[in-house]
């Protein structure tokens, strides 16, 4: 059960990126294939896959890490006319091949913005089918693709996100903390998504803010370690800072990954 930690950290290049957490002394990594980091772009993927496969395995062998998940957006899956249907499919497909070239078994997806001039069960509905269509994919290749649950989507709140489960029982979830913390959300009403999560992402947040100094937030690590720990949890772990965090990120990221893994790669498996 490996800890790794995310490119998300570094306003740089996918290459300068890994460089970062390897200098970090990370053995694992969680890579960014969101168009707005630009580092991996699964549009990009889906135009050229050879080349941007290479530079993706280069960039990873040179830092000697290993990949365990990528964190991906494909738009707004409410949307679904023709051409975007076939864009979409065709990036999803792409990061799908990525992933199972590196031998990664997930990856988290974005939901999109919430659109709230919309009926929310015409959100639902939408962005249901896509995640159906996603899925399928994710099938085909081996690979899975699990919601992150997210702040300012369509699935931000726990009964939303309830909702979305109802209709969509075989969902995985990517589980963050930080985005129900900073809603003032408590936790414990985030439990029953434990049970499906197949990646876990890890930050410090307090209300009104997605990210804190490891120490200063409301995460409680402890019940979120010991509560998955408890359900054999089999996945891996990603420390998920974003650039910009208040003192620098690599500070936090250490005593984060100090903080939850005396070992500082791996953490043990549940059960």
């Amino acid at each position: 059960m490996a800890l790794a930690c995310s490119t998300s950290a570094f306003k740089a290049s996918h290459e300068d990126a890994l460089a970062e957490i390897a200098a970090l002394g990370f053995r694992h990594a969680d890579l960014i294939a969101i168009p707005g980091f630009g580092q991996l772009i699964p549009a990009e993927l889906a135009r050229d896959f050879e080349a941007q496969a290479r530079r993706a395995e280069a960039a990873l062998a040179k830092h000697d890490l290993t990949a365990v998940a990528v964190n991906a957006a494909f738009g707004h899956l409410r949307l679904r006319a023709p051409e975007l249907l076939a864009q979409r499919r065709a990036e999803v497909e792409a990061v799908a091949k990525l992933m199972r070239r590196l031998n990664v078994g997930v990856a988290s997806f974005y939901p999109g913005f919430k659109a709230p001039e919309l009926p929310w069960a015409d959100v639902l509905r939408d962005s249901a089918a896509t995640m159906r269509e996603m899925l399928a994919i994710g099938r085909d290749y081996g690979v899975a693709f699990a919601i992150e649950l997210h702040f300012n989507t369509p699935f931000e709140n726990v009964e939303q996100c309830a909702r979305l489960f109802e209709v969509l029982p075989e969902l995985p979830v990517a589980y963050d903390p930080s985005h129900f913390a900073m809603q003032g959300i408590d936790l414990k009403d985030t439990k029953p998504f434990l049970d499906r999560a197949a990646h876990v992402h890890l930050r410090d947040a307090a209300p009104r803010k997605m990210q804190v100094p490891t120490g200063s937030g409301t995460v409680d690590f402890d019940w979120i370690l010991n509560t998955l720990a408890a359900r054999k949890y089999p996945g891996h772990y990603s420390i998920e800072y974003l650039a910009g965090l208040e003192g620098g990120v690599h500070e936090s990221i250490k005593r984060l990954r100090a903080r939850i893994s005396p070992r500082g790669d791996t953490l043990p498996r549940g059960g």
